[in-house]
């Protein structure tokens, strides 16, 4: 991992990024606005936070059913680890790590897990960007879009596609491919054969499992499920950043609870979005980046803007990593083994 070229562009995007962050801030008052914060509410929002991982346990149990029954406890503590290591170790390796602890431990295919993993980041990004259409009408979004593409020298149209093109193409791709599976796999059988036998099952085995874990996406029903779970997921991050802002008097300065509550939503949402940028783990850099910026945009002072979004990004980030390696300690599960297993596996679908 550490001699990969994405490990190292990871690294320096995250270093790019937060030494912006850092320049923009006063430090004196940002540790200044960190004293002076109220952290029982950082308390309050970390428990929402986690208490939120109960519908992304949902959502992957709907999202898995045409791959099996599995519980919503069975499916918990697998978030929980998956969650963790991404939160440890750069460029979403946790992802293939949940993948191959749920193959390890439910017996099902690691390639069909991947593909229900897909399937949430996907929602993820388009529950955020319906969100951001939702508070656009009273919020100057395109103004904001504007201010973040000048600070990172893109056309803000650019940018903005950006964003948001590529989960629109991903959901519309996947959704006809779990249409007509047999057709594309005969037209993959076309092209395959070139190749020498070994590799042609190979990459036929591993779409059939990963077909097989895109069924959800033909059920009307499931979609509107998924859509559901996705928006409770992210309204419940959205009040984790109001109820922090609140323990640094964002009230004072955005009075109006419904201005309050639309900039936390847009700031949940740019912050996230951000963390489809490469970095390291955690989304650390990227993350900083956006939400301060977005936060300033709207008045807020860098060195507030700066010292809210390090503790909450900390809220999001501690917690769950100390729950899910407590939980991999009592479990005797190894960090090195998941994630040398887990590179083996994701180095063979890179090849396939």
């Amino acid at each position: 991992m550490v001699k990969s070229k994405r490990f190292w562009i990871a690294v320096i995007i995250t270093l790019v990024f937060m030494i912006i962050f850092f320049q923009r801030s006063n430090l004196f008052k940002t540790f200044e606005s960190l004293s002076n914060a109220n952290y029982l509410y950082v308390l309050y929002g970390s428990l929402i936070y986690l208490g939120s991982m109960i519908w992304r346990a949902i959502r992957w149990k709907i999202i898995l059913t045409p791959c099996g029954n599995f519980s919503i406890l069975r499916l918990s503590p697998v978030i929980l680890v998956g969650y963790a290591t991404n939160n440890i170790l750069p460029i979403r390796i946790g992802e293939f790590i949940r993948a191959y602890y749920l193959h390890k431990r439910e017996a099902i295919n690691p390639s069909s897990v991947l593909a229900t993993i897909l399937i949430e980041r996907i929602f993820d990004g388009l529950t955020l960007i319906f969100l951001i259409g939702i508070v656009s009408l009273s919020l100057p979004i395109i103004d904001l879009f504007q201010t973040l593409a000048n600070q990172t020298n893109m056309n803000w149209v650019v940018l903005t596609l950006g964003l948001s093109i590529p989960f629109i193409a991903a959901i519309v791709l996947l959704t006809i491919i779990s249409f007509y599976p047999k057709f594309l796999t005969t037209i993959l059988n076309y092209f395959l054969r070139i190749l020498p036998s070994n590799w042609q099952e190979k990459i036929n085995s591993f779409s059939s499992y990963f077909f097989e874990g895109l069924s959800a996406l033909k059920s009307p029903s499931k979609l509107l499920l998924i859509f559901a779970c996705s928006l409770l997921i992210w309204l419940s991050e959205a009040l984790v950043y109001l109820v922090i802002g609140i323990g640094f008097d964002f009230q004072d300065l955005i009075p109006n609870i419904n201005t309050f509550a639309s900039i936390m939503i847009l700031t949940t949402a740019t912050s996230n979005l951000g963390t489809s940028i490469p970095s390291t783990g955690g989304g650390i850099g990227p993350f900083e980046f956006f939400s301060q910026t977005t936060l300033m945009f709207f008045n807020i002072p860098a060195h507030l803007a700066s010292a809210f979004t390090l503790v909450l990004h900390g809220a999001l980030l501690v917690p769950i990593t100390i729950i899910g390696i407590i939980y991999m300690w009592f479990n005797s599960i190894s960090l090195r083994h998941l994630t040398t297993t887990s590179q083996e596996f994701h180095i063979k679908e890179e090849k396939i």
